[in-house]
């Protein structure tokens, strides 16, 4: 039994990789190759850096990669890249009574949101991995005191490519 944070989604399929390993050589199945089983971390929060440092700093190259993420129990042979990016924007606080002597930097951030809205309505569906996705996940102001005008607001995106997509995407 496993238990925890993560459980259903990478621990049972680390679980599932090392005890597949331990059947293929009990069955004589291990041939003239070489398997990695690989268990990295952070994987939501540092997307691909440990990925990264295996490629580039450990010259590993592999051939083929299996990932052991939830797929209601379907093999799939391909997954959405994705790239995650901030936004700022920045203004001149003043006091809440009079914003016309400030520049709000959050109603300058709501036009850019509205259009990264209506782009996601039009990014490219792939018949094979779906469709590209671009959403904003955070948002955060900052002003002296919240009777201010705020002089930084700051989006986090997270973007989700598909087969095909360029940066024109």
């Amino acid at each position: 039994h496993v238990y925890g944070r993560g459980a259903s989604d990478q621990k049972a399929g680390m679980c599932s990789m090392v005890y597949g390993m331990k059947i293929l050589k009990e069955a004589g199945l291990l041939g003239d190759f070489t398997v990695y089983v690989t268990g990295t971390v952070m994987e939501e929060d540092c997307d691909g850096l440990c990925w990264k440092y295996i490629v580039e700093e450990d010259k590993l190259k592999p051939d083929y990669v299996v990932i052991t993420e939830p797929t209601s129990l379907r093999i799939y042979r391909g997954h959405r890249g994705r790239i995650e990016f901030q936004i700022k924007t920045t203004g001149l606080s003043a006091h809440a009574s009079a914003p016309e002597r400030g520049d709000n930097a959050v109603y300058k951030m709501s036009k850019i949101i509205a259009e990264i809205e209506k782009l996601n309505e039009n990014l490219k569906n792939d018949p094979f991995l779906g469709k590209g996705t671009i959403v904003v996940s955070q948002i955060s102001s900052v002003s002296p005191s919240c009777n201010a005008v705020p002089d930084e607001c700051t989006i986090h995106i997270d973007r989700r490519l598909t087969f095909g997509e360029t940066k024109e995407s």
